[in-house]
């Protein structure tokens, strides 16, 4: 069952993501995001998958998070996250 707290939270990551696909945001700004809200979720279903998405956006921020490719990698990193997100809402 979801928590009332948990419906913002997973509201505003896929708000990111689209930024992010929109080039609105920076993928430093959705690492940001997704490592605040894996813990906060830390208890959720899916709080594995969120912790391994935000390990994968590290490395990608470490290696040159303004490019381009960077921005792809992303959003291939937090895409798998998308249906599972909707489905919690």
């Amino acid at each position: 069952m979801k928590s009332a707290d948990e419906l913002p939270l997973l509201e505003a990551l896929l708000d990111a993501f689209d930024r992010l696909f929109d080039r609105q945001t920076t993928v430093v700004d959705v690492h940001a995001l997704l490592f605040a809200t894996s813990r906060a979720l830390a208890d959720s279903a899916f709080a594995e998958d969120m912790t391994a998405a935000e390990s994968a956006l590290e490395e990608i921020v470490r290696s040159g998070p303004g490019s381009a490719e960077a921005v792809g990698r992303a959003l291939d990193t937090v895409d798998p996250l998308r249906p599972r997100i909707v489905d919690r809402l």
